[in-house]
Parts: structure tokens; C-alpha cells; sequence
């Protein structure tokens, strides 16, 4: 999907996962996988990128990310990923301003 604007939508901030050296994720020229940006992205594919896991929400930014290793929690819930978000500024439904959990497995995508 080329696109040619931004949106209250779009582009999502995205959570990647590095499997191997040398991956590229798109930026800056493509976003979440399927989105060309529109100043930068001109004459590029999102095709040739890896994708992203999960989308983290439109104009919400993670801002850090912790992995959560005790024992508290029950065995199929351990290994969670903590992630905090930026909320979003520029929308008139404002997403983001939280914590959200990224159960994640252990197998490449």
C-alpha cells in the first residue's frame, strides 16, 4: 500500500523483532511495514522490508521497554514485555499515554 498523505491513523508506531544482521525495518522510508512516507518513500517499496510483529497505535510513540523476568506472575504468562507509550497529541481520540504488555513467544515470526 503506497500512500500519499498522513492520517489520524497512520502511520502506527510499530515493535520489530531483529532475527538476523543487516535487517532492514523501513525507515525512513517506509512505516509499519506497508506505508511509504510521503517526502522520503518516493521510488521506494515496502515489499522489501521485514515487517512488523505488532503495531503499537497511530502517533503514539514507545518510549521504553522492559522485560519482566521474575516469578510473580503465572508460567504461561512470564517473559511479558512492558511497553511504555507516548500518547498521541495530533488525534481527537488520544491513544497512547500508558503501558501496554507484548506477551511475546519464543519462535522467529
Amino acid at each position: 500500500m503506497a500512500a500519499t498523505g498522513c492520517s489520524e491513523d497512520l502511520p502506527e508506531d510499530e515493535l520489530n523483532r531483529v532475527t538476523k544482521v543487516g535487517q532492514h525495518f523501513g525507515f525512513p522510508y517506509c512505516h509499519q511495514g506497508n506505508f511509504t512516507d510521503r517526502e522520503v518513500g518516493w521510488g521506494r517499496s515496502c515489499d522489501r522490508v521485514v515487517k512488523p510483529v505488532a503495531l503499537l497505535g497511530p502517533h503514539s510513540a514507545a518510549l521504553g521497554m522492559r522485560f519482566y523476568t521474575g516469578r510473580m506472575f503465572p508460567t504461561e504468562c512470564r517473559m511479558p514485555s512492558f511497553i511504555a507509550r507516548h500518547g498521541s497529541w495530533n488525534k481527537r481520540k488520544k491513544i497512547g499515554g500508558d503501558v501496554v504488555v507484548a506477551k511475546l513467544n519464543r519462535t522467529a515470526p
